[in-house]
């Protein structure tokens, strides 16, 4: 599905396979294509030889971006749930009471 290595992700109600395509980093959420799976069909019609990193929506017909890349998706592309985390640190190490 992909040329390098991803872990794509159903959709709640297996409409859409969820696949990131660019990877998170300190000052990005990475990104990830929805891309809607037909009645009776098992996989989506995707690009011969995976999508390559970094890819545009327009690669696959009807794929919809996502602002992440690790997500849990819904039911569609606009519901899906993420972990936020950040980080506090004490620059100079003076002990706070």
């Amino acid at each position: 599905m992909c040329v390098s290595y991803c872990v794509p992700t159903w959709s709640a109600n297996g409409k859409y396979l969820v696949i990131p395509v660019e990877p998170a980093t300190r000052t990005s959420t990475g990104r990830s294509l929805a891309i809607p799976v037909g009645p009776n069909e098992t996989l989506p019609d995707l690009p011969p030889g995976g999508l390559p990193p970094n890819t545009d929506q327009d690669i696959v017909k009807g794929a919809l971006s996502i602002p992440r890349e690790n997500l849990v998706p819904g039911k569609d592309p606009s519901h899906y749930a993420y972990i936020n985390t950040t980080v506090h640190r004490n620059l100079y190490r003076i002990s706070l009471p």
